[in-house]
């Protein structure tokens, strides 16, 4: 009898217990040789002055997992020759950008540490490139309460810059809090967005320039009916063909970066799906370290999860 209550007992038991980041800040875990993955909890939306009219200046609202929907688009480069046809239009352009389970996709990196002191953050997607920083861990004790995570990158210079990587409590449990900007710094190969960077281009091939032009896609939307768009082949026909004024083309689908786009889904306080549309000038191109990214109302929330 004693031992069916204790197989009984066991899950329970499991199942709550603390969180690593939990443990770490009141003392009952370290970080020494160990590596971590990222997992996604949710999106925390600061609204801007004079959008939210009843609650004012940065009304906060959080978004957990369950409430959203995830999509996601992956870098793609195909020629295409002088002519798209309506399979290609279809299989290349519009179809790269599938709904996607984010609690098992892998797309976020591995957090890699060494004695506590060293952090590598080693993609698992795209090139799986990997990116070395100096880490510590820091305590603010003023309202509200904060463990940071200090990653410091040191450049070839000898110059180095230090990012912040908040924490925060929801319901007793505790989340690393990432901007747009803390990903691209930390060398993630993946971005939020509300961006369809998928690509048609064409480069004329009666110009000594073999630059590539837009002919849709890689552009912010604002509203929703914009973002969802119906592309029709029948539309771009002429111009996929080289017929009359659009001859002397070669076309291609372009896109270099994976991107996910967040949308939250309706309930029965809403009747409709919203998209959420974070910062993302640094998408398609190069930052310096001294460019900043405007990011001052999506955040994104992380468990880290102890690998075996």
């Amino acid at each position: 009898m004693r031992l069916k209550f204790l197989f009984f007992f066991l899950p329970f038991v499991l199942l709550s217990q603390d969180s690593f980041l939990k443990n770490l800040w009141i003392g009952n875990s370290s970080i020494n040789n160990q590596n971590f993955s990222l997992n996604f909890y949710g999106v925390i939306y600061q609204s801007e002055e004079d959008e939210d009219k009843y609650m004012g200046f940065h009304s906060t609202h959080f978004f957990p997992i369950k409430d959203l929907n995830f999509y996601l688009q992956e870098p793609i480069n195909v020629s295409l020759g002088n002519s798209v046809s309506e399979e290609e239009f279809n299989s290349y352009f519009l179809n790269n950008f599938k709904k996607i389970n984010v609690e098992n996709s892998n797309i976020f990196p591995i957090f890699e540490f060494i004695k506590g002191k060293l952090l590598t953050v080693q993609n698992t997607i795209g090139s799986k490139s990997s990116k070395d920083f100096l880490f510590s861990l820091s305590f603010n004790d003023e309202f509200p309460p904060r463990m940071i995570f200090n990653i410091t990158e040191e450049s070839d210079n000898g110059t180095a810059r230090t990012y912040q990587i908040p924490t925060k409590v929801i319901d007793g449990d505790v989340f690393l809090l990432f901007s747009n900007e803390i990903l691209y710094r930390l060398g993630f190969e993946c971005s939020f967005s509300g961006k369809k960077v998928v690509s048609l281009q064409y480069m004329r091939t009666d110009y000594s320039s073999e630059n590539f032009y837009n002919i849709d896609g890689h552009n912010s939307f604002y509203s929703k009916s914009k973002f969802n768009k119906i592309f029709n082949y029948s539309d771009y026909e002429r111009k996929l063909n080289n017929d009359n004024s659009y001859n002397n083309r070669v076309y291609r689908v372009h896109n270099t970066d994976y991107i996910i786009t967040l949308e939250r889904k309706k309930d029965v306080y809403s009747d409709q799906n919203w998209l959420l549309f974070p910062y993302d000038s640094h998408i398609g191109t190069k930052i310096d370290a001294d460019d900043y990214i405007r990011d001052e109302e999506y955040f994104f929330l992380f468990k880290l999860i102890e690998q075996e």
